[in-house]
């Protein structure tokens, strides 16, 4: 299984219809030494709900084939993309970064200075 991680998240302020926050998301995998990405939009539901706006509209560069060995239509991968962003955490890593944007970076400065105390007694 190849390993997810989110390379880039853009947020906007202040949607045209809601007033909602809104943004896309990008994750990416090494596969066989490619760069094989997901990106999809996403809007806040509330301070603590974050939502994809559209899960049909799931932009990627992943090919899938069946077991025939045939690529995959596009209605049956859009299923299997579906299935895979359902899997990522990406809802906790977005509103993550909304909390510690919030602190303004706080909890960051808090954790350094948790390291530095603790480095400086392992010397």
């Amino acid at each position: 299984m190849h390993r997810y991680r989110q390379l880039n998240l853009s947020k906007q302020h202040g949607h045209a219809q809601t007033g909602a926050e809104y943004g896309q998301v990008l994750w990416a995998a090494q596969v066989s030494r490619r760069l094989v990405g997901m990106a999809w939009d996403w809007v806040a539901v509330s301070k603590t709900a974050v939502a994809m706006a559209d899960p049909t509209n799931i932009l990627s560069n992943v090919v899938l084939i069946g077991r025939a060995g045939h690529v995959l239509d596009d209605e049956e991968r859009m299923l299997h993309l579906m299935s895979a962003v359902h899997a990522l955490p990406w809802h906790q890593h977005l509103l993550a970064q909304e909390e510690e944007a919030e602190e303004g970076g706080t909890a960051r400065q808090r954790r350094h200075s948790r390291q530095l105390r603790l480095a400086a007694q392992a010397v």
